[in-house]
């Protein structure tokens, strides 16, 4: 034996489509929402990374960029941060040094100038005088650039 069923379609009414309709252009508003504002809030970080690596690749001073947000940008801009801080570091031991340097290259030479003055062959004490003031005009070079830093 057969079965026979006959069934009537529901047609939905103009009220649930319209509501339906509205519930989902909010659901697609409010994700869009949430979506702009998470992606600013790691675009946000990286741009203020990139905005400083390109400052101190100038030489210009930067503040400590702030260690939040996800993981991945706190832990970049801890790095960028201990990256500065010892390149700082090793700039200005770098230039104390060749302060120390040519100060102390400084008494020497002096010493060395006097001595050639005091020299009989002419153009031997020339040479040496010539030589004597290359050798302090590099190391007042030097002085004036540590100075510069």
């Amino acid at each position: 034996t057969w079965l026979n069923a006959a069934y009537a379609k529901v047609m939905p009414s103009a009220f649930w489509t319209t509501q339906s309709a509205i519930s989902l252009a909010l659901t697609a508003l409010i994700l869009s929402a949430i979506a702009i504002f998470g992606a600013q809030a790691i675009a946000r970080p990286l741009r203020r990374l990139a905005n400083a690596a390109e400052l101190f690749g100038r030489g210009e001073a930067v503040p400590r960029l702030p260690e939040s947000g996800p993981d991945d940008i706190r832990q970049t801009a801890e790095a960028f941060n201990r990256m500065q801080e010892r390149l700082q570091r090793f700039v200005e031991d770098r230039t104390r040094m060749l302060a120390a340097i040519s100060h102390d290259l400084r008494t020497p030479l002096t010493s060395l100038r006097l001595r050639a003055e005091f020299v009989q062959d002419h153009d031997l004490q020339e040479k040496m005088l010539k030589t004597i003031e290359e050798i302090q005009t590099m190391t007042e070079a030097a002085l004036a650039f540590a100075r510069e830093d």
